[in-house]
């Protein structure tokens, strides 16, 4: 019983990998280097396809007010804007406008308006 036990956290720990790795991090780039779609397509999939998911056009006054987050979680980019005025900071803000971006196909996996 023991052993199933041991063996059973041995495997979540292996195969969970929920932490968020931001921009920000030292590991971004090691994990970032193991995709096939880099941030730099990621980002551009999610610019172009903003106004289409998201139903809101984009202008000046918006980037007064929303800073872009990204950060890797599993083998998915996550994007979305945080609004300056957020005091939970840099590391855990509440993202609006969230698409998940898959990191091996580039295909937009879900959408949090």
């Amino acid at each position: 019983m023991k052993k199933t036990i041991i063996l059973i956290g041995l495997f979540l720990l292996i195969g969970c990998n929920n932490k968020k790795h931001y921009r920000n991090d030292s590991s971004f780039k090691d994990i970032e280097a193991k995709f096939s779609i880099k941030l730099d397509m990621a980002n551009k999939l999610y610019d172009d396809n903003f106004e289409k998911l998201m139903k809101l056009k984009i202008n000046s006054e918006f980037f007064k007010h929303y800073n872009k987050v990204v950060y890797i979680q599993g083998k998915s980019y996550h994007i979305g804007y945080a609004t300056i005025f957020d005091k939970r900071g840099v590391e855990n803000p509440h993202l609006e406008y969230l698409a998940k971006i898959d990191s091996e196909t580039g295909r937009i996996e879900s959408v949090k308006k």
